[in-house]
């Protein structure tokens, strides 16, 4: 018996490459997007400040792409992942990816 695997091309756009200060515009609402900068803070367990320079974000990170370490103030970090806009007003960004350099 023969088997073929027939894979399926998906065409997700690619995260768009802002900055924080960019992110927080209502243009990126609900999109994907892949953010540089780093960590101010932990504000709690799974949630991080993070700032590139131009403005700060609160980022939800799973904790599955959290060192052991957790991630500690000055840690320069890669995140992708979709802007959300919360109940308060403010945005935030639901990391799906966190890259880091120690």
């Amino acid at each position: 018996m023969r088997c073929s695997l027939v894979l399926a091309e998906v065409n997700l756009p690619p995260p768009s490459k802002i900055t924080v200060k960019e992110a927080l515009s209502e243009d990126f609402h609900g999109k994907t997007v892949d953010i540089t900068g780093v960590v101010i803070r932990q504000i709690g367990p799974e949630t991080i400040l993070l700032h590139d320079g131009t403005a700060a974000i609160e980022v939800d990170v799973p904790p599955n792409q959290i060192p052991q370490g957790g991630l500690k103030p000055n840690t320069r970090i890669r995140i992708k992942g979709e802007v959300t806009l919360e109940g308060r007003g403010s945005h935030e960004v639901e990391a799906n990816q966190v890259f880091w350099v120690f």
